[in-house]
């Protein structure tokens, strides 16, 4: 309770006309932000005016989720954070995320179709004495969403955290991967549904559009703010001379990659952010796993969607297979070209290894804590300077 701020609190007093305390506030696992789970008492007095809350807690079973920003690193700005003004910007960010996927995936208004987005019900973003918060539909293992279906959290129950990935047994202390053998289930969802719907006007409300030219812009600055640093590492200094090298040479590479039509993506389609339940195929006792929600759009922007797939093949895949099979069936469902993975597949072993030295030499502005102590970053680095060395040619298959 106390994690919920005053104002919130307040103005759930007011716009409920609550007599009542809350019956119970959960927290949910989030790295960067506060997530609340609060279930509301039957004593609620809305207005006719107010269909949206109606319909919104009529589906919750009388649960909301309060998002409280308090971290602003993002793959976008290479996980360093900011001011204040970053933190609005990442809630307005993350509220746009929702309130275009539901413009793509559910037409504003569709509840019966899947994935079902939840709809934003308030924010408050530019209040000064308390950090960003918003309050959101709640679409858990609770609510009406699987009361004809199932709760499926099979996919996100089986995550281990030590898994072989790309080449090397990879540690992941917070939420841990899904087995190698599990992490092609993201095609099923290519296969089934068009993830990447395009809301008319995006561009608009939206800026900027992420492209892979304006993010090897970005390494490139940050790799002039890593090369003024005072490092004797050996390590770190030719992890550093390897970035120089590698960023000049897939500059000279991505000439020849043109842009595709910008987008929504998500970026964090792991299995904590989607929701998934059984249906019954045919009348059958068969069962099939269909995605119900997709949560968690704080990372989200319109750009080129390779950046989805990239981020799919390389954190939710474990190997170059995996992450072939990804590109070639999102090509054929979609009908475009994509081009080839590796220097995209570069690109993001860049992104790793820039956030890492920024970590390691102290110049993240405050980026998100590592979840690793200095000499687990180091050889991190090691391993992410040697995946360089086989991108440049061709990436890993194991």
């Amino acid at each position: 309770m106390d994690q919920l701020s005053s104002s919130a609190l307040t103005f759930l007093q007011k716009k409920l006309s609550l007599l009542e305390p809350l019956i119970s506030v959960e927290t949910a696992k989030s790295a960067q932000q506060t997530v609340l789970i609060l279930q509301l008492p039957q004593s609620i007095a809305l207005s006719s005016d107010n269909g949206d809350w109606k319909q919104a807690l009529q589906r919750g079973k009388n649960r909301i989720v309060v998002r409280i920003w308090k971290g602003s690193a993002r793959w976008w700005n290479l996980n360093r954070h900011g001011g204040s003004s970053d933190l609005k910007a990442i809630a307005r960010d993350e509220l746009m995320g929702y309130r275009l996927a539901r413009l793509a995936l559910n037409d504003g208004k569709d509840t019966q179709r899947r994935p079902y987005i939840p709809h934003i019900l308030h924010e408050s973003l530019d209040n000064d004495a308390c950090h960003p918060w918003a309050m959101v539909e709640y679409v858990g293992k609770e609510s009406l969403l699987f009361q004809d279906e199932s709760f499926d959290d099979a996919w996100c129950e089986s995550m281990v955290f030590i898994r072989r990935e790309f080449g090397f047994d990879e540690t992941h202390p917070r939420w841990g991967r899904v087995p190698a053998d599990q992490a092609k289930r993201p095609i099923d969802w290519l296969q089934n549904d068009n993830p990447h719907r395009r809301p008319r006007g995006a561009e608009d409300v939206y800026p900027p559009i992420y492209t892979f030219q304006t993010m090897l812009l970005l390494h490139k600055q940050a790799l002039k703010q890593l090369q003024t640093c005072q490092c004797a590492d050996v390590t770190l200094v030719n992890a550093l001379m390897k970035l120089d090298r590698s960023i000049m040479e897939l500059t000279t590479d991505s000439s020849s990659i043109e842009s595709l039509a910008p987008t929504l993506v998500h970026m964090d389609c792991q299995p904590q952010n989607i929701l998934f339940s059984k249906i019954i195929i045919n009348g059958c006792n068969n069962l099939k796993s269909i995605v119900a929600s997709v949560l968690d759009w704080e990372e989200a922007a319109i750009a080129d969607p390779r950046f989805e797939l990239l981020m799919l093949g390389r954190k939710v895949c474990a190997n170059r297979t995996q992450a072939d099979i990804i590109w070639r069936t999102y090509s054929q469902q979609m009908q475009v070209n994509l081009g080839s993975i590796d220097p995209w597949l570069r690109l993001e072993t860049i992104h790793s290894l820039t956030v890492l030295l920024l970590q390691c030499m102290d110049e993240s502005n405050h980026s998100r804590s590592p979840w690793e102590t200095k000499p687990e970053l180091v050889q991190k680095i090691e391993r992410e300077v040697c995946r360089l060395g086989e991108t440049s040619s061709h990436h890993v298959q194991e």
